[in-house]
């Protein structure tokens, strides 16, 4: 899934839409996403464009997951594009695992409470990345 747009990009498809400006289309676009998903989005601007993050804002703590679903975790983490400290995006680890996002952010939250995970946030205070620590 593209989750980063230039700003001419924006401009662009805001035009091509009929929105009088590129913040419609963006509040549009994050709302498609939030619809397709089931969870939360935050569109954070810079580097040339926007980035569009699902965030864990919202997403309830299990009571306990099962060994199966945190070893198909640990393999989407290995799996996919880490950051220069280790994190990976909630997106680019469901894209590597079989776990629905929404499940997946909750997986990542008790992973959290048990001390084999630790997340981050974007510009907007979002927890939107998480890397793997201690047991993990």
């Amino acid at each position: 899934m593209r989750n980063f747009w230039t700003e001419q990009t924006v401009n662009r498809n805001a035009d091509r839409a009929g929105f009088s400006n590129p913040q419609e289309y963006l509040l549009a676009k994050k709302r498609e996403f939030e619809a397709d998903s089931g969870v939360r989005w935050s569109v954070v601007h810079g580097g040339g464009g926007y980035t569009f993050h699902p965030v864990d804002e919202g997403v309830p703590v299990p009571a306990d997951v099962p060994e199966g679903t945190v070893s198909s975790l640990r393999t989407g983490y290995m799996l996919s594009e880490r950051d220069f400290g280790g994190y990976v995006t909630y997106l680019a680890a469901h894209e590597t695992t079989d776990i629905p996002l929404f499940d997946l952010m909750g997986v990542v939250r008790w992973m959290e409470r048990q001390g084999m995970a630790r997340r981050t946030v974007d510009r907007m205070g979002k927890g939107y990345a998480f890397k793997l620590v201690g047991r993990g």
